[in-house]
């Protein structure tokens, strides 16, 4: 078979939620932090530092935010919290410290919604000597896709994480593993590459599994000129028993699929390859105060897909990206406008392909897209405070949202050399 392209809380409820979050912020009393990759947290010198950051919005659509379900894309079939009236996109609160030129570590924290707090990054990172080009990290961290990338939906310009981000990665991907870093001098025919990351990741995230082997991902990034810096990553996964929810619980903030090697009942499954891909462009133009980044993530699936009704040979694309643009008319002040687009193909062959198809969420399948448009103001330093609106095709449909954002992020809450 071939498949072309193709319940809001009480008022109370709302009201109180967006009351607490907004309070919270303005007192600055919520524990909180950014989390970039976790060697940002790690002073260069020795001595500690303390990082923290947090965002919320107020939204109003008239449907759920984000789109319950992205028709045609294999995910692991949750449905997201919505996001709709007061809501806590992310707070995170971490530390970091370097006792010896040549070890440092950090630890951090967040939080999402009304999930619980969970570790984000728990990292030790070793060097050779304090000016060495390259170094080692083992623990959790954020794997290393591309600044661009990394920065969609995660303390970002807009609210809302990007659609193919979404699709492609289930969002931010947080994962145990060991990875190499290698910042060349740029010299000679170096002189283009700014950082080199090589590493070996668990992958028991989404679009890994539970049961899948060690992931190899490899990411470049480097300067074409003065003005544009490229970035890009590669990832190859052997998924083992992932599954995919057909009834599409109500889960909150996840990234674990559902094990089939448990059960099969209510769930659809995938044994096979994963190949990710992303390339990502930030370029500071001529034209003065004016900055534009595009992302695109690519996802190859090639396997069998499998549930209690058939078993199929499965391939499979999902595809999409981003186009944005800034401008700093004034020093406090920031106008943003983004464009996205996602679409997947599909084709199953063998008996029951087409209920199948439905069942894991393939049938029907409608690209979506969606575009925002921003204006923030920073009313004094390190908290931003922004208006948006935009609308999102999905479903066939389309959900008009607009809405106010307040932003604390400030560079360093704490530092302190020894």
């Amino acid at each position: 078979m071939r498949n072309p392209d193709t319940s809001r809380p009480t008022a109370r409820h709302r009201h109180g939620r967006a009351f607490s979050l907004a309070a919270c912020l303005l007192a600055g009393a919520c524990a909180s932090v950014q989390a970039h990759e976790a060697s940002d947290h790690i002073p260069v010198q020795r001595g500690f530092q303390l990082n923290a950051a947090v965002a919320a919005h107020y939204l109003h659509a008239d449907d759920p935010l984000p789109g319950r379900s992205l028709p045609g894309v294999l995910d692991m079939g949750n449905t997201p919290e919505d996001q709709r009236d007061g809501y806590l996109e992310h707070a995170v609160l971490s530390a970091g410290a370097r006792l010896h030129p040549m070890l440092g570590a950090s630890l951090g924290v967040g939080k999402h919604g009304n999930d619980p707090w969970h570790v984000e990054n728990a990292w030790l990172e070793w060097r050779p000597r304090a000016t060495a080009e390259w170094s080692i990290g083992a623990g959790r961290n954020r794997v290393p896709v591309g600044q661009v990338i990394d920065a969609g939906g995660h303390f970002d310009v807009f609210a809302q994480m990007p659609l193919a981000k979404r699709a492609v990665l289930e969002g931010d991907w947080v994962e145990d593993g060991l990875s190499l870093n290698w910042q060349p001098h740029r010299q000679g025919w170096l002189r283009p590459i700014e950082r080199v990351d090589f590493g070996l990741w668990n992958a028991r995230r989404f679009p890994g599994s539970d049961n899948a082997s060690l992931a190899p991902v490899v990411r470049i990034r480097a300067h074409a000129g003065a003005r544009v810096v490229l970035d890009g990553f590669a990832s190859r996964i052997r998924a083992k028993e992932r599954g995919s929810h057909i009834q599409r619980p109500e889960v909150g903030h996840s990234h674990t699929a559902p094990d089939c090697g448990v059960s099969l009942a209510q769930v659809t499954c995938f044994d096979g390859d994963v190949n990710l891909l992303g390339l990502s462009l930030d370029w500071r133009t001529p034209v003065p105060q004016v900055q534009v980044q595009a992302a695109a993530l690519w996802r190859q699936e090639k396997g069998s897909l499998y549930g209690q009704s058939s078993t199929t040979d499965y391939r499979g694309r999902t595809r999409g990206g981003w186009l944005q643009l800034q401008w700093q008319p004034a020093p406090r002040w920031n106008l943003a406008v983004r464009h996205e687009w996602l679409k997947a193909s599909h084709h199953l062959q063998g008996s029951g392909a087409s209920l199948l198809a439905r069942e894991a969420g393939l049938s029907p399948n409608h690209p979506a897209r969606r575009s925002t448009a921003a204006i923030a103001w920073q009313p004094w330093r390190d908290w931003s405070v922004s208006l948006e609106a935009g609308t999102e095709r999905n479903s066939g449909q389309n959900n008009d949202f607009y809405g106010i954002r307040l932003r604390w992020q400030p560079e360093r809450l704490i530092s302190r050399s020894i």
